[in-house]
């Protein structure tokens, strides 16, 4: 702290007030019992036997992918009640909820380049125009080949390699933001 306030010309005072008004000689016994477990972790000293610290993460244990959950549910095939358990989610269901994801995805990537276009103003030559040549750059993967999604694919009635987030309609919206002409420029900041 006193290094920040001899930085930045400031006095002591406001230095305390940044640093939520705390001083040193308000250090209170749990601070000095965080700064000794952070110092024994850095130097791989074990802790004492304290009854608060457990001897090991309460989670590495466990195994979920077989038997029973913390919260009482099952994991798939498991046997409950002696019968087999299987998830009951028609095919309606999974792809009302992947049309809601895909829209969400394209939303995203809509958003994605209409902020790298703005930025790309802010940006100065030539870092301005790398911006605007690499605007859809690592806009994420797309699901191609997961047995879902193709299953999804088919069941909308697209081909094997026909993909729901990049539809033509999303691919002209996105070249037009890329190129400055915002269609909903009402809606945006």
């Amino acid at each position: 702290m006193v290094e920040y306030a001899r930085c930045n010309n400031l006095p002591g005072d406001a230095v305390v007030k940044a640093f939520d008004g705390k001083r040193l000689s308000q250090i209170t016994e749990a601070d000095v019992k965080a700064t000794a477990a952070l110092k024994r972790i850095k130097e791989g000293i074990p802790f004492p036997d304290d009854p608060d610290v457990p001897e090991e993460l309460p989670w590495a244990s466990e195994d979920l992918r077989h038997g029973e959950s913390p919260e009482g549910t099952y994991c798939c095939g498991e046997d409950v009640h002696g019968q087999t358990w299987e998830p009951t989610l028609t095919m309606d269901e999974v792809s009302h909820l992947l049309d809601q994801m895909i829209m969400d995805i394209q939303h995203l990537e809509l958003e994605v380049v209409r902020a790298r276009y703005k930025l790309s103003f802010y940006l100065s030559p030539p870092y301005d125009g790398y911006l605007r040549q690499e605007i859809f750059s690592s806009m994420g993967s797309r699901y191609g080949g997961d047995p879902v999604y193709d299953k999804y694919l088919s069941y909308c009635g697209l081909g094997e390699y026909d993909d729901a987030i990049d539809t033509p309609f999303h691919l002209k919206r996105k070249r037009r933001l890329a190129a400055g002409h915002d269609d909903y420029p009402d809606l945006y900041p």
